[in-house]
């Protein structure tokens, strides 16, 4: 998991799968929606197959951090599968 300072002041987050080519997921254009909610856009890459979504919106009841904290903690791996789910995600 990369966190990337893509431009002056313009945040990414990439985590990228193992192998070569890698499957990544991108998180970037972040923007505040208001004081609760959180703007932005997710790109899914893996061998032959591109996923865009240009607006995601979470609230700050969806707890996200607390996931993306997880995986930060265990970048060598684990065994298995992560899933986020929040109650709030519009897009």
């Amino acid at each position: 998991m990369s966190l990337i300072e893509a431009a002056s002041g313009r945040v990414e987050l990439l985590v990228r799968g193992p192998g070569t080519p890698a499957a990544s997921v991108r998180l970037f254009d972040w923007s505040r929606v208001d004081e609760y909610e959180t703007a932005f856009a997710v790109e899914a890459v893996a061998e032959g197959v591109r996923a865009r979504l240009d607006t995601v919106t979470i609230t700050s009841w969806d707890d996200m951090d607390a996931f993306f904290d997880g995986l930060a903690r265990d970048f060598r791996g684990w065994a298995g599968e992560r899933v986020w789910n929040g109650n709030n995600l519009k897009w």
